[in-house]
């Protein structure tokens, strides 16, 4: 029940249902269940931009999950706690944590972890600038999405790779991923992204000079943010889109004009 509280975005509801099963966990002896509780209740504070609660809780579940030698426990709270340095812009300490995690998820045969991991590596070298490996990154995590059939995470390395790509200048390319994205993203109601996606399509428009198409897709992006705001189109995926633009801004209406600085913020050419 607090996974689906959590799914609709309700995490005080959620919380209140995690604290209610680590409270048994505890009585029980359930070191295990304890862990697992531990880093629920860390998503919940990551999702709410509490970072350093977040990190406490995972680093309580990782000590119990190495104690039991949990190994992919350990992977997945060693992802946890990338995706917090990477929301702190700590690029090194995150790529350290996600490597140390594929290699872990590797070893085991986790390929739907596998392309988790290598996406949030494409965004860090998009971060840093390095616009071909995160290309090839993007690219590999795509190539075994497609195969899995993940089509929710297929719509984020499209974006990506949309991002990617029009950093570097290349429009056209820009262009076709993210709506590529946009389709996947509008089917299965990613509200979250499809307000990212939108904002990149506004910046593509500015690029090119086309101020009177700009605001369209500046107004899909308030939206989605709005509905954002209301705690819709919450979910599992949300978590790892989290570590980049949308879950870092206040559950609350963002308005065109605020988007449109968001836009005049960007150091564009």
């Amino acid at each position: 029940m607090g996974d689906v509280e959590r799914d609709r975005g309700n995490w005080d509801a959620a919380e209140t249902l995690y604290q209610q099963c680590l409270e048994v966990m505890t009585e029980l002896g359930d070191r295990s269940g304890m862990a697992n509780s531990w880093g629920l209740l860390g998503d919940i504070e990551r999702l709410r931009g509490n970072s350093d609660a977040a990190e406490t809780l995972y680093r309580q579940a990782l000590e119990v999950m190495t104690e039991l030698g949990d190994r992919s426990g350990i992977a997945s709270n060693w992802v946890s706690l990338g995706y917090i340095e990477q929301c702190r812009g700590n690029w090194d300490a995150a790529e350290t944590l996600y490597q140390q995690s594929l290699e872990v998820k590797t070893e085991l045969g986790d390929r739907s972890g596998m392309v988790n991991i290598w996406e949030q590596l494409g965004y860090i070298e998009y971060r840093r600038g390095n616009w071909d490996a995160a290309k090839i990154l993007y690219q590999q995590s795509l190539e075994l999405q497609t195969e899995l059939g993940d089509r929710s995470n297929m719509a984020q390395s499209y974006s990506g790779l949309g991002e990617n790509e029009s950093d570097r200048g290349n429009l056209e390319a820009a262009e076709q991923f993210s709506k590529q994205a946009l389709v996947i993203a509008q089917e299965l109601g990613m509200i979250h992204l499809l307000a990212e996606i939108n904002y990149d399509l506004a910046r593509l428009e500015r690029k090119r000079g086309k101020h009177r198409t700009c605001p369209t897709a500046l107004q899909h992006s308030a939206s989605n943010i709005s509905a954002i705001g209301r705690g819709e189109g919450f979910g599992e995926n949300q978590a790892r889109v989290g570590a980049r633009l949308i879950p870092m801004m206040p559950s609350s209406l963002i308005s065109i004009s605020q988007a449109n600085r968001l836009l005049r913020s960007d150091n564009e050419t």
